[in-house]
């Protein structure tokens, strides 16, 4: 996953120091890329530099990327927005993830800056809603009973699922899952219930639709891709270039890049790397961009590459 941001310092302290997610690669310096310039079709003379970090134990890394020397306009989206996208953490402990976002000045948007019960309030499982330093959602829950995971001990985060608003799940579930292979179930409209406000989506209806990643096996807290549509609400749809702050790519390993490719442009996804051709001589990468504003990048591996 690669979230787009507006200061790469400032995210990875965020998501490092107050969220403890684990560092893959420390951050880089400023350099053009040929490559990836061409691959996500970024303005002539931007540079780059970006973070590797990944919820312990997930199979799950998000890459943070700052672009500089390139017009940029940051999108902040309302939750119900398509385009909008979460981070959903399932924790052990909420009450000290809490401390740690207040001391790092975090914006929490649940009322209070308390987290509430969700469901059965007896069960005692409870969340909370943040945004990030680029208006990214990060949604807390600590459920109870604390369910079965293999995260590590030492882990507070035991799972996570990315969330992303769009403006029809039946179009999303006919691209995600009859071209790429997800396997959605139906799913009716229900009422919004906002966590305490946290959401900003009072007397909104919404439907919410869940999928695991395939071929992902091991812990089914990890590697799932959740679609959420409202209406009874206000909703602006989100349109943002490769370079703006807000901005979010999903990275996918597909077994036949042009078949795919073409299947998802029949769908109505666009392809966006430059002049609309893969780069890379092995291993084959293109970025696309679906009717939700959701950047796809897939490739494909070189068989001296495949495990």
């Amino acid at each position: 996953m690669l979230f787009i941001v507006g200061n790469l310092d400032t995210s990875f302290a965020f998501y490092h120091d107050a969220l403890g997610m684990e560092v893959v690669m420390q951050p880089t310096t400023y350099s053009p890329n040929a490559m990836l310039m061409g691959l996500f079709n970024a303005p002539p003379g931007a540079q780059s530099r970006w973070t590797t970090v990944r919820p312990p134990g997930s199979p799950l890394k998000i890459d943070l990327i700052e672009y500089k020397d390139v017009d940029r306009k940051p999108a902040r989206p309302r939750f119900q927005d398509p385009g909008a996208v979460s981070l959903n953490l399932f924790v052990r402990d909420i009450d000290s993830l809490i401390a740690r976002l207040r001391e790092t000045n975090a914006r929490i948007l649940s009322t209070g800056g308390q987290a509430v019960h969700v469901g059965n309030p007896e069960n005692g499982s409870r969340e909370i809603v943040v945004q990030d330093p680029d208006g990214f959602f990060i949604g807390i829950t600590q459920r109870a009973p604390l369910p079965e995971n293999t995260a590590p001990a030492t882990s507070n985060v035991i799972g996570e699922d990315l969330e992303f608003v769009v403006a029809d799940i039946d179009q999303a579930i006919r691209i995600y899952q009859d071209v790429l292979g997800f396997k959605y179930p139906p799913s009716k409209f229900t009422l919004s219930v906002p966590i305490n406000d946290g959401r900003g989506t009072p007397g909104a209806q919404s439907r919410t639709t869940q999928a695991r990643v395939p071929g992902r096996t091991g812990n089914p807290l990890f590697s799932n891709l959740v679609f959420t549509e409202y209406k009874d609400i206000d909703r602006k749809p989100v349109h943002t270039r490769v370079q703006d702050p807000g901005t979010a790519t999903l990275s996918m390993n597909v077994t036949d890049l042009d078949a795919t490719v073409k299947a998802l442009q029949a769908a109505g996804v666009e392809v966006i790397s430059k002049d609309g051709a893969p780069v890379g001589k092995a291993s084959r990468y293109l970025v696309l961009r679906d009717p939700n504003n959701i950047y796809l990048e897939l490739y494909q591996n070189s068989p001296a590459n495949k495990k």
